[in-house]
């Protein structure tokens, strides 16, 4: 389903909106119980004398990151896969950066000032300037500092994906001269280069050296399979049910999430971290095909419905605002912090969704879902957040 878009917002797909509700949901989940969640010996269980987490789904919350990376990479290459925007010259490359700083800047600019402002006061000006200079020409996950922003550690996402969507075009053009085999196989090498290379990086090692070039290298593959995913949906045979590709991803995402909690609880060695990252991407790349063709109708509604949708589409502002306000909560918190906690953070999100990424939009109605249907895919110019 898709939405045509008032002025220069792009039109909307309905189940990446509400894959993207999922994945911000989640991320916000890990965040709230990072703590009391993870994959211990606490939160597991013995059978047949081998330890499982019951809870997986919940302790691998953190992997929803890997599906916003696809994503990102399906809708930027979904235009030029249609052919409704070109890429033939330096100058279509150009108008791609500008479109991608225009979009992720504003934001990111006012949730640094606002935070640097109020909530973190640095020791010198000198500090603020360069902190800014940092975050607004998006260098910061190059720095020893800001890799992490200390004033709001998801950032990080913004700065990696940043990178990620300038290199995509490149590899547009390679894939069209070449097909996607070349890009994705040259990807894959780049991960396993960046596993041996920033070994701590991938252990999520916030100190690791070059944690930034680690981890660009790392979710290059979760860009470029997006992207291809974007051109193989557009060439996919009509009429097909997806059901076959949802539960081939779910195989491979509950076998990655089995993986990764049996390293974390030292079953197996850490290198295995490697293998559970490439069958991340693979099933969420499985799923994201699926749904996009032809899911059954029950699957359709618990996806694409009207709330998630629009949580999808709030998404970018929830990533960044969601974490600043969790100082009211803590290791206690009662039911009655955990609604006011969600009710600031929603509120905060929706009025920075309405004012500071489309505060151009004259009418807030055309920044809603639509209910609608309609199935023209030439209508793709989509863009991500």
């Amino acid at each position: 389903m898709m939405r045509e878009a008032p002025q220069s917002r792009a039109p909307r797909i309905d189940i990446i909106d509400g894959l993207r509700g999922y994945a911000i949901l989640a991320v916000i989940f890990h965040h709230i119980y990072i703590g009391s969640l993870r994959a211990t010996d606490y939160m597991s269980i013995t059978l047949l004398g081998w330890k499982f987490t019951p809870f997986t789904l919940m302790t691998n919350a953190w992997q929803a990151v890997t599906l916003f990376f696809i994503i990102s990479g399906f809708v930027l290459a979904l235009p030029y896969a249609t052919g409704t925007r070109s890429l033939h010259h330096f100058g279509d490359w150009l108008h791609f950066v500008s479109r991608r700083i225009r979009r992720l800047l504003p934001l990111l600019l006012f949730n640094t000032l606002f935070l640097l402002t109020f909530l973190r006061i640095d020791p010198l000006p000198r500090d603020t300037v360069k902190n800014l200079f940092f975050m607004t020409t998006f260098l910061f996950p190059f720095t020893s500092s800001l890799h992490i922003p200390p004033f709001n550690a998801p950032l990080w996402y913004l700065g990696i994906e940043f990178w990620l969507s300038l290199l995509l075009p490149l590899f547009i053009i390679c894939a069209r001269r070449w097909e996607w085999k070349v890009p994705i196989f040259t990807a894959i090498i780049l991960c396993f280069t960046s596993y041996v290379t920033f070994h701590r990086a991938w252990l999520w090692d916030l100190t690791a050296p070059f944690w930034g070039i680690g981890h660009l290298m790392m979710n290059l593959k979760d860009i470029l399979i997006g992207a291809a995913l974007a051109y193989a949906y557009v060439q996919r045979p009509r009429g097909r049910s997806g059901s076959l590709w949802i539960v081939s991803g779910i195989l491979f995402l509950a076998y990655s999430f089995f993986l990764t909690d049996s390293v974390l609880l030292h079953l197996l060695p850490k290198q295995t971290i490697l293998i559970t990252n490439l069958l991340t991407t693979i099933g969420f790349g499985l799923l994201l095909f699926g749904l996009l063709t032809s899911p059954p109708r029950v699957i359709r509604m618990l996806v694409a419905n009207w709330p998630l949708q629009l949580i999808g589409m709030m998404s970018y502002s929830l990533y960044v605002w969601h974490l600043p306000p969790m100082g009211i909560l803590h290791a206690s918190a009662t039911p009655v912090r955990l609604v006011r906690y969600l009710f600031l953070v929603f509120v905060t999100s929706f009025l920075s969704y309405r004012f500071i990424e489309f505060g151009s939009v004259k009418d807030w109605r055309s920044l809603l879902p639509y209910r609608r249907r309609n199935t023209d895919l030439e209508q793709f110019k989509t863009e991500s957040w």
